[in-house]
Protein backbone atom coordinates (compact mmCIF):
# COMPACT_ATOMS: atom_id res chain seq x y z
CA UNK A 1 0.00 0.00 0.00
CA UNK A 2 1.54 3.11 -0.63
CA UNK A 3 1.88 5.79 1.47
CA UNK A 4 1.35 9.78 1.44
CA UNK A 5 4.96 11.62 0.75
CA UNK A 6 5.13 14.61 3.56
CA UNK A 7 6.99 17.55 1.80
CA UNK A 8 8.86 20.34 3.94
CA UNK A 9 6.55 23.85 3.13
CA UNK A 10 9.99 25.90 1.57
CA UNK A 11 10.88 29.28 3.59
CA UNK A 12 9.76 32.48 2.25
CA UNK A 13 13.36 33.25 1.09
CA UNK A 14 15.24 30.35 -0.13
CA UNK A 15 17.77 30.54 -3.25
CA UNK A 16 14.83 30.84 -5.78
CA UNK A 17 13.11 33.87 -4.68
CA UNK A 18 16.68 35.60 -3.52
CA UNK A 19 17.57 34.93 -7.78
CA UNK A 20 14.21 36.38 -9.21
CA UNK A 21 14.85 39.34 -7.13
CA UNK A 22 18.47 39.73 -8.57
CA UNK A 23 17.49 39.32 -12.16
CA UNK A 24 14.62 41.81 -11.55
CA UNK A 25 16.94 44.05 -10.31
CA UNK A 26 19.30 43.72 -13.26
CA UNK A 27 16.67 44.11 -15.60
CA UNK A 28 15.08 47.41 -13.70
CA UNK A 29 18.87 48.89 -13.95
CA UNK A 30 19.16 47.88 -17.92
CA UNK A 31 16.01 49.44 -18.62
CA UNK A 32 17.17 52.39 -16.67
CA UNK A 33 20.25 52.35 -19.03
CA UNK A 34 19.20 51.64 -21.99
CA UNK A 35 15.89 53.87 -22.05
CA UNK A 36 16.85 57.41 -21.89
CA UNK A 37 19.45 56.51 -25.43
CA UNK A 38 16.29 55.33 -27.04
CA UNK A 39 14.15 58.29 -26.35
CA UNK A 40 17.40 60.39 -26.90
CA UNK A 41 17.21 58.84 -30.41
CA UNK A 42 13.74 59.07 -31.29
CA UNK A 43 14.28 63.08 -30.58
CA UNK A 44 17.13 63.36 -32.27
CA UNK A 45 15.00 61.46 -35.44
CA UNK A 46 12.21 64.35 -34.95
CA UNK A 47 14.90 67.32 -35.01
CA UNK A 48 16.19 65.95 -38.23
CA UNK A 49 12.43 65.40 -39.31
CA UNK A 50 11.63 69.36 -38.63
CA UNK A 51 15.05 69.97 -40.46
CA UNK A 52 14.16 68.09 -43.59
CA UNK A 53 10.23 69.54 -43.69
CA UNK A 54 12.54 72.94 -43.16
CA UNK A 55 14.48 72.36 -46.37
CA UNK A 56 11.51 70.94 -48.43
CA UNK A 57 9.37 74.01 -47.75
CA UNK A 58 12.22 76.21 -49.68
CA UNK A 59 14.01 73.44 -51.63
CA UNK A 60 15.94 75.79 -54.22
CA UNK A 61 16.95 78.53 -50.92
CA UNK A 62 18.80 75.50 -49.55
CA UNK A 63 19.88 74.04 -52.72
CA UNK A 64 21.58 77.55 -54.48
CA UNK A 65 22.80 78.97 -50.92
CA UNK A 66 25.61 77.20 -49.02
CA UNK A 67 25.27 79.97 -46.42
CA UNK A 68 21.95 79.59 -45.45
CA UNK A 69 22.31 75.45 -45.30
CA UNK A 70 25.25 75.77 -43.16
CA UNK A 71 23.29 78.03 -40.95
CA UNK A 72 20.00 75.46 -41.04
CA UNK A 73 22.85 72.79 -39.96
CA UNK A 74 24.32 74.46 -37.07
CA UNK A 75 20.52 75.43 -35.91
CA UNK A 76 19.83 71.46 -36.28
CA UNK A 77 22.99 70.90 -34.29
CA UNK A 78 21.82 73.28 -31.25
CA UNK A 79 19.19 71.52 -31.20
CA UNK A 80 20.02 68.05 -31.12
CA UNK A 81 22.52 69.48 -27.99
CA UNK A 82 19.67 70.90 -26.50
CA UNK A 83 17.51 67.76 -26.10
CA UNK A 84 20.76 66.04 -24.64
CA UNK A 85 23.16 64.87 -27.22
CA UNK A 86 26.17 65.68 -25.37
CA UNK A 87 28.91 64.40 -27.59
CA UNK A 88 32.00 67.30 -28.09
CA UNK A 89 32.71 65.10 -31.56
CA UNK A 90 29.06 65.32 -33.06
CA UNK A 91 28.32 64.98 -36.71
CA UNK A 92 25.90 66.44 -38.31
CA UNK A 93 25.35 66.89 -42.30
CA UNK A 94 22.41 68.31 -44.91
CA UNK A 95 23.18 66.83 -48.27
CA UNK A 96 21.32 67.73 -51.24
CA UNK A 97 21.49 65.19 -54.01
CA UNK A 98 18.71 66.22 -57.15
CA UNK A 99 15.06 65.93 -55.69
CA UNK A 100 16.58 63.91 -52.58
CA UNK A 101 17.43 65.49 -49.22
CA UNK A 102 19.45 64.05 -46.48
CA UNK A 103 19.55 65.36 -43.17
CA UNK A 104 21.59 62.99 -40.50
CA UNK A 105 22.95 63.23 -36.99
CA UNK A 106 26.48 60.59 -35.45
CA UNK A 107 26.97 60.99 -32.21
CA UNK A 108 28.02 58.59 -29.01
CA UNK A 109 26.81 57.85 -25.93
CA UNK A 110 27.64 55.75 -22.88
CA UNK A 111 26.83 52.98 -21.20
CA UNK A 112 28.34 52.86 -17.19
CA UNK A 113 27.53 50.41 -14.74
CA UNK A 114 28.17 50.95 -11.05
CA UNK A 115 30.84 49.06 -9.13
CA UNK A 116 32.55 48.49 -12.96
CA UNK A 117 30.68 45.12 -13.14
CA UNK A 118 30.83 45.95 -16.81
CA UNK A 119 33.51 48.43 -18.48
CA UNK A 120 32.21 51.67 -19.86
CA UNK A 121 30.50 50.77 -23.14
CA UNK A 122 30.82 53.54 -26.14
CA UNK A 123 27.36 53.01 -28.06
CA UNK A 124 27.56 55.25 -31.67
CA UNK A 125 24.02 55.82 -32.98
CA UNK A 126 23.72 57.40 -36.62
CA UNK A 127 20.30 58.87 -37.43
CA UNK A 128 19.43 59.75 -40.87
CA UNK A 129 16.82 61.18 -42.80
CA UNK A 130 15.62 61.31 -46.36
CA UNK A 131 13.18 63.84 -48.06
CA UNK A 132 12.10 63.81 -51.50
CA UNK A 133 11.55 66.96 -52.60
CA UNK A 134 8.35 67.43 -55.54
Amino acid sequence: MAQPIKYKKPRRINVVSVSVVLVLAAGAYALYQWFPLYVKRNEAHRVLQETGSKIAGRPVIYEEDTKVREELRRTMQRQLVEIGIDDPQIETWIEIEGKVVKVGVVYSSYLEWPFDVFPRHERIDQVEHEVVVP
